[in-house]
């Protein structure tokens, strides 16, 4: 492994400065472009490494099986739009296949590409940057209760929604999500360092963006960051209260998007069941229902459902057309291998318990995911590049053993 030294004659792996190179990437085009296809390129490339280490075992059984059902769902989605005949382009179709994978793509692929010495220098390089971001986000976030500093894009609870120099929340929260990560890692290698000021800015911070997903984490990681204190694994006494506070903390988001049968996000629940009925067993397949390229290319179904005479959900305005995650994989991929793609995210909570983490680290992953998988019932989180940026964060984290089962 090739090696460079620091001002303070620190050796870190090249390959750390490499990913942080793609990390800032990421970050940036959050920040300043309203979109590009770093997080697609992202996703191929993700794709092409996984299956150089299949072709090489250098891959876990595990992980093999769970890629293999990805592959299982990729053919049921082509085998769909075969049978639906909604979508012939395959240039549209191929686009929606790499969008819809690239998530769990990246995930995999930086399970693999990082190892432990590597992960430690992403986390020396990013620390200082890290801690400045979280104070200074923080600050701007009591400022702006008082004052219109323009970071914010609505009022709730008569609290503004908090974006800091985000265009969105979303993105705002996924990069603190990943300053937080730093700063409790770092504490693992440096263990003088006192980071609890830290932890509580970016509670506070996240609390301030007054959306479900962050409040979720902040109440989830808080819990089980003391619950891990003195005890290794969560039980079953423990999980059913986190349960049914996340469910009181998502209450807003229930009402408004699952309750209310004329919210966009009720009509995609709905008719993604219509879907799979219809397309029986393999779903509509790529571009069809609930995708972004569904709604760039304005699906042939949302005409049969009478999307097309909805505010914010027709041809001229389509701006709730990509509010929600789990429908399009009833719908695209059918109820079977629907069912098995949403399995595919739920089985991550299994690799948590497969290394020992510190207590910290260990409720920072059981909160991050627990928050996505709430996020996506209201919004394409998963599908996103804050999503690629998030769950290549999580990639890092998760390193599987040394020793194991290879494919």
């Amino acid at each position: 492994m090739i090696y460079i030294k620091t001002l303070k004659d620190q050796r870190i792996p090249l390959k750390s400065f490499f990913v942080v190179g793609i990390i800032i990437s990421l970050i940036l085009i959050e920040i300043f472009f309203k979109g590009s296809y770093l997080d697609e390129v992202l996703g191929i490339l993700s794709g092409i490494y996984l299956l150089y280490l299949i072709l090489k075992y250098r891959m876990r059984k595990e992980d093999f099986m769970l890629l293999l059902v990805i592959l299982a769902v990729l053919i049921a989605g082509i085998i769909g739009n075969m049978n639906s005949e909604l979508v012939k382009n395959k240039f549209i179709i191929c686009v929606d296949i790499i969008v819809e994978f690239k998530v769990l793509l990246v995930f995999f692929a930086f399970k693999y590409f990082v190892t432990e010495e590597v992960k430690d220098g992403i986390v020396k390089i990013l620390y200082k940057a890290s801690k400045y971001f979280i104070i200074l986000a923080f600050v701007f976030a009591i400022i702006t209760l008082f004052i219109d500093t323009g970071m914010y894009d609505s009022k709730r609870y008569g609290l503004p929604s908090y974006k800091f120099i985000f265009p969105m929340s979303f993105q705002f929260f996924i990069v603190e999500l990943l300053a937080l990560y730093v700063i409790i890692e770092y504490k693992n290698l440096f263990n003088s360092v006192h980071i609890k000021k830290y932890i509580l800015m970016c509670i506070i911070t996240m609390i301030l963006i007054t959306k479900g997903p962050p409040i979720i984490f902040s109440f989830v990681f808080i819990i089980l960051m003391y619950y891990f204190k003195r005890n290794e694994k969560i039980k079953l006494k423990v999980l059913i209260p986190i349960i049914v506070i996340g469910i009181l903390l998502g209450s807003f988001q229930i009402k408004t998007y699952l309750m209310n049968e004329n919210a966009p996000r009720y009509l995609f629940f709905k008719y993604s069941f219509v879907t799979a009925d219809t397309y029986f067993p393999f779903g509509s397949g790529f571009a069809t229902f609930g995708s972004d390229m569904a709604a760039r290319n304005y699906s042939k179904l949302y005409f049969r459902y009478g999307f097309d005479n909805l505010f914010g959900m027709n041809r001229e305005d389509s701006s709730f057309m990509s509010d929600t995650f789990w429908p399009m994989a009833i719908g695209q991929f059918g109820w079977i291998f629907g069912i098995l793609y949403i399995i595919v995210y739920v089985y991550l909570f299994k690799f948590i318990g497969e290394n020992k983490y510190s207590k910290n680290v260990k409720a920072f992953l059981y909160a991050t995911i627990l928050q996505f998988y709430i996020h996506a019932i209201g919004s394409a989180i998963l599908s996103s590049s804050a999503g690629v940026l998030g769950f290549m964060i999580l990639g890092i984290i998760i390193i599987p053993k040394k020793k194991g089962n290879k494919t």
